[in-house]
Protein backbone atom coordinates (compact mmCIF):
# COMPACT_ATOMS: atom_id res chain seq x y z
CA UNK A 1 0.00 0.00 0.00
CA UNK A 2 0.93 3.59 -0.88
CA UNK A 3 0.29 4.94 2.53
CA UNK A 4 0.38 3.40 5.84
CA UNK A 5 -2.74 5.22 6.67
CA UNK A 6 -4.82 3.60 3.70
CA UNK A 7 -7.72 1.28 4.40
CA UNK A 8 -9.13 -1.86 2.65
CA UNK A 9 -12.57 -0.79 2.69
CA UNK A 10 -13.11 2.52 1.60
CA UNK A 11 -15.51 5.49 2.58
CA UNK A 12 -18.24 3.62 0.72
CA UNK A 13 -18.15 0.54 2.18
CA UNK A 14 -16.42 -0.64 -1.00
CA UNK A 15 -13.11 -3.02 -0.98
CA UNK A 16 -10.36 -0.84 -2.13
CA UNK A 17 -7.80 -1.49 -5.19
CA UNK A 18 -5.25 -2.56 -2.41
CA UNK A 19 -7.83 -4.78 -1.17
CA UNK A 20 -8.91 -6.36 -4.69
CA UNK A 21 -4.86 -6.62 -5.37
CA UNK A 22 -4.03 -8.26 -2.16
CA UNK A 23 -6.87 -11.52 -2.59
CA UNK A 24 -5.59 -11.79 -6.81
CA UNK A 25 -1.95 -11.40 -6.41
CA UNK A 26 -0.81 -11.47 -2.68
CA UNK A 27 0.58 -7.91 -2.42
CA UNK A 28 -1.56 -4.77 -1.18
CA UNK A 29 -0.78 -2.90 -4.51
CA UNK A 30 -2.32 0.54 -5.31
CA UNK A 31 -2.28 0.41 -8.70
CA UNK A 32 -2.80 -2.10 -11.31
CA UNK A 33 -0.22 -1.18 -13.63
CA UNK A 34 3.00 -3.75 -14.27
CA UNK A 35 5.79 -3.29 -11.61
CA UNK A 36 6.41 0.38 -10.42
CA UNK A 37 6.35 3.74 -12.13
CA UNK A 38 8.39 7.33 -11.76
CA UNK A 39 5.98 10.62 -11.59
CA UNK A 40 7.31 13.54 -11.56
CA UNK A 41 4.65 15.79 -9.62
CA UNK A 42 4.02 19.92 -10.25
CA UNK A 43 6.71 20.76 -7.76
CA UNK A 44 9.33 19.01 -9.67
CA UNK A 45 9.40 15.90 -7.08
CA UNK A 46 9.69 12.53 -8.08
CA UNK A 47 7.26 9.75 -7.00
CA UNK A 48 7.81 5.97 -7.24
CA UNK A 49 4.37 4.57 -7.48
CA UNK A 50 4.09 0.84 -7.19
CA UNK A 51 1.91 -1.52 -9.46
CA UNK A 52 1.18 -5.24 -8.86
CA UNK A 53 5.17 -7.09 -9.41
CA UNK A 54 4.52 -10.46 -11.23
CA UNK A 55 2.14 -11.59 -13.40
CA UNK A 56 -1.06 -13.49 -11.53
CA UNK A 57 -2.94 -16.61 -12.10
CA UNK A 58 -6.08 -14.47 -12.36
CA UNK A 59 -6.60 -11.30 -14.00
CA UNK A 60 -9.49 -8.57 -14.49
CA UNK A 61 -11.12 -5.69 -16.22
CA UNK A 62 -11.61 -2.70 -14.17
CA UNK A 63 -15.01 -0.89 -15.52
CA UNK A 64 -12.97 2.62 -15.56
CA UNK A 65 -10.83 0.73 -18.44
CA UNK A 66 -13.92 -0.93 -19.94
CA UNK A 67 -15.09 2.15 -20.49
CA UNK A 68 -12.68 4.23 -20.76
CA UNK A 69 -9.80 3.47 -22.95
CA UNK A 70 -7.72 6.09 -20.86
CA UNK A 71 -7.32 3.80 -17.77
CA UNK A 72 -5.21 0.31 -18.75
CA UNK A 73 -4.12 -2.54 -16.28
CA UNK A 74 -1.14 -4.16 -16.64
CA UNK A 75 -0.28 -7.19 -17.99
CA UNK A 76 0.64 -8.89 -15.00
CA UNK A 77 -2.94 -8.81 -14.06
CA UNK A 78 -4.66 -9.35 -17.75
CA UNK A 79 -5.34 -12.62 -18.88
Amino acid sequence: MECSDTSLINEYAMCSQELVNLLMCGKAASHVFNDSMEVTQANGKTVVLKGIPSRSDIGFLSLREHNNRKYQVGLCVVI
